[in-house]
């Protein structure tokens, strides 16, 4: 029996809840010694010392970040991002020269144009470069026994994922930029960044990933962070392939071709996204 304006305030409320509870979680610090070990321990076995992780992490950009750019440029997403792929692979490697042992990356010594820089400082400061998968799982075993093995294990990977952000997002720039303007090619390699390669601090984690929430979630979910961006990926895609806009149904429905087919491509039938689900079902 509520009124209009009833019904929108009570909207407006819950809108309000929803991301004050996420936060709040987020803030919540939870002590799990024995989960932080296990976890590192897990981290270590399954991918710290797998040459096959790695591979993954490399592959990564080609089948799902240049896939989404191809279906907004085309064929100039793939030559835009090994071009990209070089120029940030110098820029990362001229950094760990100069600073090998304190792993920090800079932008301004690489020879990267002035407009570049600014655009990947704001990324950063968007924490779509910093806060890679590798770095949340490293960062569990955070003063255990296995912390400093983890965080040398880690490296190499971590590495690999800033250089595929760096040049995702440089592709990405490049891409829209002329187009559209600077401002308008950041946002679109933000989105791009976060679409693709995914924001895995914990404030945007999922609310039953946060600390605290679900028992024993830091070993439930330890590698489910990117299985949750896929799917958020996935259901983005078909909700725009629903929608009114043809510019943005047709961008949307040659993302997810692109992808199945990259998918495929790499791992086969069972390699494409959901089977794995089925065939746990199927079982």
């Amino acid at each position: 029996h509520l009124d209009a304006q009833q019904k929108t305030n009570v909207d407006l409320q819950e809108g309000h809840n929803e991301p004050a509870r996420r936060h709040a979680a987020a803030l919540r610090y939870v002590d799990t010694p024995v989960q932080d070990t296990l976890a590192a321990a897990t981290y270590v076995y399954k991918l710290g010392v797998s040459p096959g992780y790695l591979i993954a992490n490399l592959l990564q950009p080609f089948t799902v970040s240049v896939p989404m750019m191809a279906a907004r440029f085309g064929t100039r997403a793939a030559t835009a991002f090994a071009s990209a792929w070089g120029e940030t692979a110098r820029s990362v490697q001229n950094s760990l020269k100069e600073n090998l042992r304190r792993g920090e990356i800079r932008f301004d010594n690489g020879g990267l144009p002035e407009d570049v820089v600014k655009m990947l400082k704001e990324m950063l400061r968007q924490r779509l470069l910093s806060v890679t998968l590798v770095a949340d799982l490293a960062r569990t075993a955070d003063g255990q026994p296995t912390s400093k093995f983890t965080s040398l294990m880690a490296k190499p990977s971590h590495f690999v994922e800033v250089t595929n952000r760096m040049s995702t997002a440089l592709a990405a720039y490049r891409l829209e930029r002329p187009k559209r303007g600077h401002d308008a090619a950041v946002q679109y390699a933000q989105r791009v960044l976060a679409d693709t390669h995914f924001d895995y601090s914990v404030e945007n984690a999922p609310y039953w990933m946060k600390p605290g929430v679900l028992p024993l979630n830091k070993l439930i979910f330890q590698i489910k962070k990117y299985q949750a961006g896929m799917v958020s990926l996935f259901v983005k895609s078909a909700a725009a392939m629903a929608g009114k806009d043809p510019v943005a149904k047709r961008e949307a429905r040659n993302a997810v071709l692109g992808l199945l087919t990259t998918h495929a491509a790499i791992a086969g039938v069972l390699g494409l996204p959901g089977v794995g689900a089925l065939m746990a079902l199927t079982n």
